[in-house]
């Protein structure tokens, strides 16, 4: 039986319902998963990444994710068919986060390392590396009753004026010290796929529109100089792409298969980022 879901905007059909990810109504299928295939064992010689959380290969028709634990997907070269081999609740934590991500670079989206809140009607987007409080920080927005629209990955919609969030899936992922923290006891959260590696908690609400963003703070690693604010214009006549903070790169093996960096107007190529140091009435004066 096909289970249909709605991530990032996309009508998802999967032969196995995708934990924590909305719920679509019958429509035109953007993406095919199919988990729990037979895995590909021979080999391939094209690595695009070589790290210790995962291979990438290049494959004539498409593209190879290995991880450690053996589970894998084949995605094919447009980003509209995934099969995944592996248990099917572990590889649906690596589908909705590292996989999604390289799929919506595939289709054309720009993808950040980030989660994203609604706060005043508009997206706020929190980046940083792993480990440095995303998920945390969205998780306390929660708790103070912000909808929280993106989970580690924020995609985004280029409309030359303005970029806009697609909703994310609908489960939040904590280490153990951050959900003692926010909810009193670690263990009150359930396991990861039942493993020990993280907790997660679901998300009451289910947003179900794009957010324009508003702004985007970095928690990365503070730097020994002083709180400062940095605000970076790139003007429309010398156009070139903004370097976010974190963002979620695709190796593309030719320049021709990569398209080509949209044009940004002046206002959305603005990247505004806030430290400790700055009040509201010097943040106001340099977004006015």
């Amino acid at each position: 039986m096909t289970s249909l879901h709605r991530l990032h905007d996309l009508v998802i059909a999967s032969n196995v319902p995708i934990a924590g990810v909305p719920g679509a109504e019958a429509g035109d299928i953007d993406l095919h998963v199919t988990l729990d295939v037979a895995r590909e064992t021979h080999a391939l010689q094209k690595r695009l990444i070589d790290g210790p959380l995962f291979t990438v290969f290049r494959k004539r028709d498409g593209y190879r994710f290995d991880f450690p634990d053996g589970t894998q997907f084949v995605i094919d070269r447009d980003g509209t068919s995934i099969r995944a081999s592996g248990p099917p609740e572990l590889a649906a934590i690596y589908l909705v986060n590292t996989v999604m991500a390289f799929v919506l670079r595939l289709r054309g989206h720009e993808v950040l390392h980030a989660s994203c809140a609604n706060i005043d009607g508009v997206a706020v987007a929190f980046a940083g590396p792993g480990g440095s409080g995303k998920s945390t920080l969205a998780a306390c927005l929660a708790q103070r009753g912000f909808s929280i629209v993106s989970e580690d990955v924020t995609a985004l919609v280029d409309h030359g004026d303005r970029f806009e969030v697609l909703p994310s899936h609908r489960r939040l992922r904590l280490w153990s010290d951050a959900a003692a923290l926010i909810y009193g006891d670690a263990h009150a959260l359930p396991w990861l796929a039942g493993t020990d590696w993280k907790h997660f908690t679901e998300l009451p609400d289910t947003p179900d529109k794009r957010l324009e963003l508003a702004a985007i703070y970095s928690i990365d690693d503070r730097r020994d100089a002083a709180p400062h604010v940095e605000y970076r214009q790139h003007l429309p006549q010398r156009p070139r792409r903004v370097a976010a903070p974190h963002e979620f790169r695709t190796p593309w093996p030719h320049h021709r298969e990569r398209p080509a960096a949209p044009r940004r107007s002046e206002r959305a190529s603005r990247l505004r980022l806030r430290s400790r140091g700055c009040d509201r009435r010097r943040r106001a004066k340099l977004a006015s």
